[in-house]
């Protein structure tokens, strides 16, 4: 069965290439890659580029096609913002799931793709990278996954703190967020077969809770 990739990046600029095509990775996405004036698929609804070569690439795009310019050091943001246009996960309920471990695994999963994953070696970090996920989404649901239970997690991870940044941000970002606690045996297993390592590992395993059930 043949896949539709939605998703194109068009740009000369090597760093730019390498910045976004990273980030892609990251959160397992599909892509094709262009020349910013070669034609593109009719299933391309979304094109990542520079700024310097937007125009390059809205003259070769269909109408309807999203085209996202992108600075250096703004990859996440781009991504994030080419997700949107594709798959319209604006007011979705987003599903967050977290690893406990010495580093904290943290991934985003909306209408089925990851829109943000991380590893974190520390709650007010993880809570940073959280709040800015929700900030620029705005979701009306977030539903948060944790691993395992406040007992076997480590000095790292707290459920009152979490339970507090949840409470506070549902105020201030005028989010519905719930907590769960879910079975966390076997993420680790399939973020490995998949090839994931060190901190990468921590963050397929938290892919892994949030598509989990429960």
């Amino acid at each position: 069965m043949t896949v539709k990739v939605n998703l194109a990046v068009a740009t000369g600029d090597g760093r730019l290439f390498y910045e976004l095509v990273e980030e892609l990775k990251r959160r397992g996405i599909r892509f094709l890659v262009k020349l910013p004036r070669e034609p593109l698929p009719l299933t391309v609804k979304a094109v990542l580029t520079s700024e310097a070569e937007f125009s390059r690439v809205e003259e070769a795009a269909k109408s309807g096609v999203k085209i996202v310019a992108c600075r250096h050091g703004e990859a996440g943001r781009a991504v994030s913002e080419a997700l949107l246009a594709i798959y319209g996960l604006e007011n979705e309920v987003f599903t967050v799931g977290i690893d406990p471990g010495k580093t904290l695994g943290f991934a985003v999963v909306a209408g089925g793709t990851v829109v943000h994953r991380g590893s974190y070696g520390s709650l007010k970090r993880l809570f940073e990278a959280f709040e800015k996920v929700l900030a620029d989404w705005k979701p009306r649901k977030v539903v948060v996954k944790v691993g395992g239970s406040p007992k076997t997690w480590p000095p790292s991870l707290n459920l009152l703190k979490l339970k507090a940044f949840l409470e506070e941000a549902s105020q201030k970002l005028k989010v519905e967020a719930s907590l769960k606690l879910v079975d966390e045996a076997g993420t680790t297993v399939k973020a490995k077969r998949r090839g994931a390592k060190h901190r990468g590992a921590d963050e397929a395993s938290a892919v892994e809770i949030a598509l989990r059930e429960g």
